[in-house]
């Protein structure tokens, strides 16, 4: 997970809180689909003790936002969600020295935040979030955080082509098992039942969670049996979605998934990411799978119904000269 040692893995968070008393998150990660806006949301409604609708997202923009890095790399929900804690935590401490003065309280210890409100305890006042932020200026309202990702130290003796990549400390599992049929007539090769097993730390959204798995399978698949992308001269081939095959809803099998939920120290709430492992797995699985039904291997991917015959036929080869 993350960029690696070489480049530093940053998240910055920040958090105001509106004259209206509600909170706006600037969230600095690009949301692609995979729902890491929701979670972000999702945090923040649990730190503050706010509703969804208390709450407001600003996604990300260059002019407003503070810079996170990309969404990639299994680092997006990991990195800047340990920055929006902090930046939280900040703003949270903030608000209590100020109801505490207000009060005439020398403790922040004694005080609770509720929908719309920060409440004390012992006495059972209650100070509105809309009244506290009256009472402060632009840069009270604000918090800001910023986190870095913790890294391997080993050396590595390979010489690294690459700024990103190993060595890494932190690492996402998982075990892929794939069920399928190969039409001898015809090479195709047809996935009954998958099932996938997947150590992402504490899961905070099972739904997002189970959606990032099933998408991950499903492109997985297709670069496993249908995409095939070539350049011939360093031109393309592959002009247009008719030659480019993607896997469709026709394509895609029954799907288990179980879920790991290991706790990982250094992540938010004990999760980690899972970006690229469940496209990493099916791959290598379908390719098992293939071999233990027929006995052959293909090496280059896609494994297209013409690769299968091919290897077939030279299975078959390789046979009658033995005999």
């Amino acid at each position: 997970m993350g960029y690696g040692p070489i480049i530093p893995d940053i998240g910055n968070a920040k958090i105001e809180l509106t004259s209206e008393g509600t909170f706006k998150i600037d969230a600095s990660v690009s949301d692609m689909g995979q729902g890491n806006a929701s979670t972000f949301l999702q945090i923040a409604a649990d730190l503050f003790n706010q509703p969804p609708e208390r709450l407001e997202l600003v996604l990300p923009d260059t002019d407003k936002t503070l810079p996170s890095g990309s969404s990639a790399a299994s680092r997006t929900t990991y990195t800047y969600a340990n920055a929006l804690i902090g930046a939280a935590a900040k703003l949270k401490e903030r608000l209590f020295e100020k109801s505490a003065s207000r009060l005439g309280v020398n403790s922040t210890d004694a005080f609770e935040m509720l929908p719309g409100k920060i409440r004390h305890l012992p006495s059972g006042i209650d100070i509105t979030l809309s009244s506290l932020a009256d009472g402060l200026s632009d840069s009270e309202r604000t918090a800001v955080h910023s986190w870095q990702a913790p890294v391997a130290t080993e050396k590595v003796r390979a010489e690294l082509k690459s700024v990103f990549g190993f060595p890494h400390i932190v690492f996402s599992y998982a075990a892929h098992l794939a069920a399928v049929e190969v039409d001898l007539l015809t090479g195709a090769i047809v996935i009954c039942r998958y099932l996938a097993m997947t150590d992402g730390g504490r899961i905070l959204n099972p739904q997002l969670f189970e959606q990032q798995i099933h998408g991950g399978i499903a492109q997985g698949i297709g670069y496993g049996l249908y995409e095939d992308y070539r350049v011939e001269n360093g031109c393309s081939r592959t002009p247009n979605l008719t030659t480019y095959i993607l896997p469709t809803a026709m394509d895609v099998p029954e799907m288990d998934s179980c879920a790991l939920p290991l706790f990982e120290k250094t992540g938010p709430f004990g999760m980690k990411g899972i970006g690229e492992i469940p496209i990493s797995g099916p791959l290598p699985a379908i390719a098992n799978a293939l071999a233990d039904a027929c006995g052959i291997r293909i090496f280059q991917p896609p494994m297209t119904p013409e690769k299968v015959l091919s290897a077939l036929a030279e299975k078959q080869n390789d046979k009658d000269q033995k005999t």
